[in-house]
C-alpha cells in the first residue's frame, strides 16, 4: 500500500479579498473536503462535508469517527465506529471540562490501542472540533510545569499548522487552561472539590431535530465542577460541604487524594453511571485517586463525613434551586430512575401490563441475572423461588419497567453502592428499583414467576 498523502491547502493560495469575511468564507470553502492531519496517521480534524464523504475516509482509513456537531448525521455506522457529543458553538452555554474531555480521550486511545484512525468533526472544522483535538494534545502532554495558558497556546499551534482555520471559540480556550490548572492540582494532591452529574440538553428545537434525524443521540450527562462563580472558568473550586449535596443527583468528592462517589435517593441511573465513569476517567486520564468508596443518601458513614470540614453543618437538602435547570431530562432521553421498594406502584395497571407483554411475546420472558463481584452478571436459565437465598443479589429484568435488583437479608450495606452502580452499568436503560428479601411486591411476584 502506497504512503498516506494528505492535501493541505495553504491560505495563500485564497486570492486575498478586502473583504474579512469574503477572506474566511474563502477560506472555508478551501478546506471543506479537507481531513487535515494533527498527528502523522493517526488523528485528524476536519469538517462536516469531508466527514459525510466515503471516499475521502476511506482513502485516509478512518475506522473512528468524533462528530461533535449538534445536528451533524452520523452517515456509515456500519462502517465505522462513532462518538456523538451534543457540544453546541458557545463556550457560555457548553463546557469542554464537563466531561467531553474525557470521552475524546478515552474514545481516542481506544482506536489507538486497535490501530485505527481517528476523525475529530464539527460542522466546519473551525472550533469545536479543532478545541477537542487541542485537548487531546493538552492531555498527551500531561501536567506540566508550564502556565496553563503556554500550554494551551503550543497545542494551538500545533493544531494551526495542520489546519489554519482552527479558530476555537475563546470560551473553550479558558476551559481548556482551567481543567490543565485542575489537573497540575489534582496530580499534586493540593486539589478539593465537589463535581455533579447534571443533563446537558440540547434547545427545544434541536432536540426535536435530533430525534428526527441523527442516527446517534448524543449522550445527555455531562459532570460539572461547583465553583464559587459558574460563570468563570478560573474561579476556585467551592470547598466541598454536605450542604452542596442534592438528593436529584451524583456528587464526585475529590478532597486532596480521597475519591468517593455520593448517590442521592431520588438520583436517576444514567446520571449515577455517569457519576461512576468519570471518577474511573478522572483516575485513568487525571491521575487522580481510585474511586475509594461508594455511599448511598441515607447510609453514610464516619468515613464519609470525614471528607467534610470538621464542623461542617451536615444536613442535606431536598433540592437545591441551583440545580433546578440540570435535573431536567432531555426529551430523547428515555426515564431511569433509582428507587426503593417503599416507592408504590399502581399494581393492577402495571400487573396487566406485565401479562399482556408476556402473553403477547412469550419467547421474551423476564430473565433473571446472578452478581458475581466485582462486575459479573450470569443468567439463571430455570429459577423458581428456592434460588433468592440470604447472600444472594439478583436483577430481575423485563420488557417492562422496572428493573427490579434483589437483595438477599445477608447483603450488606455498604456493598450496596457498588453493587448498584455495577446494576445501572448493566442495564444503563431501565429503571432500578431496590427491592430487599421480604419486602418484594405482588408487582415483583408478578413478574418474577412469569419467567418461569
Amino acid at each position: 500500500m502506497p504512503p498516506l498523502t494528505v492535501v493541505v491547502p495553504q491560505l495563500s493560495e485564497v486570492p486575498r479579498s478586502s473583504d474579512d469575511s469574503a477572506l474566511k468564507r474563502e477560506a472555508l470553502e478551501l478546506y471543506q473536503n479537507v481531513l487535515s492531519e494533527v498527528l502523522p496517521k493517526f488523528l485528524f480534524v476536519s469538517g462536516r462535508e469531508a466527514a459525510e464523504d466515503l471516499t475521502v475516509l476511506e482513502a485516509t482509513g478512518i475506522t473512528h469517527i468524533i462528530n461533535c456537531g449538534t445536528l451533524v448525521k452520523e452517515m456509515y455506522i456500519k462502517k465505522m465506529k462513532y462518538l456523538a457529543l451534543a457540544i453546541p458553538d458557545d463556550g457560555n452555554a457548553c463546557d469542554i471540562s464537563w466531561g467531553f474531555q474525557y470521552q475524546v480521550i478515552d474514545f481516542i486511545e481506544g482506536a489507538w490501542e486497535s490501530g485505527g484512525r481517528v476523525l475529530i468533526h464539527c460542522t466546519s472544522g473551525v472550533s469545536r472540533s479543532c478545541a477537542l483535538a487541542i485537548a487531546y494534545l493538552m492531555w498527551r502532554d500531561g501536567p506540566t510545569s508550564h502556565e496553563s495558558y503556554e500550554q494551551y497556546r503550543h497545542n494551538f499551534g500545533l493544531v494551526k499548522l495542520a489546519r489554519p482555520i482552527c479558530d476555537p471559540n475563546p470560551g473553550f480556550a479558558f476551559q481548556l487552561t482551567s481543567w490543565a490548572d485542575r489537573r497540575q492540582a489534582i496530580t499534586n494532591h493540593t486539589f478539593s472539590g465537589l463535581f455533579r452529574a447534571a443533563y446537558m440538553p440540547l434547545l427545544p428545537e434541536e432536540a426535536q431535530q435530533a430525534q428526527n434525524f441523527l442516527n446517534i443521540l448524543p449522550s445527555a450527562t455531562v459532570i460539572k465542577l461547583i465553583r464559587k462563580n459558574d460563570n468563570d472558568y478560573h474561579s476556585p473550586a467551592l470547598t466541598p460541604l454536605p450542604t452542596l449535596l442534592d438528593p436529584r443527583t451524583a456528587f464526585l468528592i475529590l478532597v486532596r487524594d480521597r475519591l468517593a462517589l455520593w448517590i442521592g435517593k431520588h438520583c436517576p441511573s444514567d446520571l449515577a453511571h455517569c457519576a461512576h465513569t468519570t471518577a474511573q476517567w478522572l483516575h485513568t486520564y487525571d491521575s487522580a485517586p481510585k474511586l475509594q468508596f461508594q455511599i448511598c443518601q441515607g447510609e453514610e458513614t464516619t468515613t464519609f463525613w470525614s471528607l467534610f470540614p470538621f464542623d461542617a453543618n451536615r444536613s442535606i437538602s431536598s433540592g437545591l434551586e441551583a440545580y433546578d435547570a440540570d435535573i431536567i431530562r432531555p426529551e430523547w432521553e428515555p426515564t431511569k430512575t433509582i428507587r426503593t421498594h417503599s416507592q408504590k406502584h399502581d399494581v393492577n395497571t402495571l400487573e396487566s401490563t406485565v401479562k399482556e407483554e408476556v402473553s403477547r411475546l412469550p419467547h421474551e420472558k423476564p430473565q433473571l441475572f446472578e452478581f458475581s463481584p466485582p462486575n459479573i452478571w450470569d443468567r439463571i436459565v430455570d429459577y423458581d423461588h428456592n434460588d433468592l437465598v440470604d447472600d444472594a443479589i439478583f436483577l430481575l429484568r423485563s420488557r417492562t419497567n422496572p428493573t427490579f435488583l434483589w437483595l438477599g437479608t445477608a447483603v450488606r450495606e455498604d456493598d450496596i453502592p457498588s453493587v448498584l452502580i455495577a446494576a445501572v452499568g448493566f442495564d444503563s436503560l431501565s429503571e432500578i428499583e431496590i427491592i430487599r428479601a421480604g419486602n418484594e411486591t405482588d408487582f415483583f411476584w408478578n413478574i418474577f414467576e412469569a419467567g418461569y
